[in-house]
């Protein structure tokens, strides 16, 4: 970087920037870099956090939600022919594969 700086005629500015301790050299450039890359690693962390508990709080609202509006419109007289005699035990057997493998799917 003090390169770069030099090379635009900044040489006084690069001096500034770099800061000698005994054996270690320490580069402001460098740190600055370094704590941005941090800050946007850990504010993702912190974002990817938060979105995982909220959609995970918006499928629970929509489970309680659609279990209400079941236990709502639930009818008793739907379930008056429980196996449709045209189809029989096979026929719901079926649908019961169905809906498992489509859910799945």
């Amino acid at each position: 970087f003090r390169t770069f700086l030099s090379s635009l005629g900044a040489s006084e500015v690069a001096s500034y920037l770099i800061v000698h301790i005994g054996p270690l050299t320490l580069s402001a450039p460098a740190l600055l870099l370094l704590l941005v890359v941090t800050g946007i690693i850990y504010a993702g962390g912190a974002i990817g956090k938060g979105f995982a508990r909220a959609s995970s709080a918006l499928a629970v609202v929509l489970i309680f939600a659609m279990s209400v509006a079941a236990f709502v419109g639930f009818e008793a007289s739907n379930f008056a022919p429980f196996v449709p005699a045209e189809l029989g035990a096979v026929g719901v057997m079926r649908g019961s594969v169905t809906t498992f493998f489509g859910f799945l799917g």
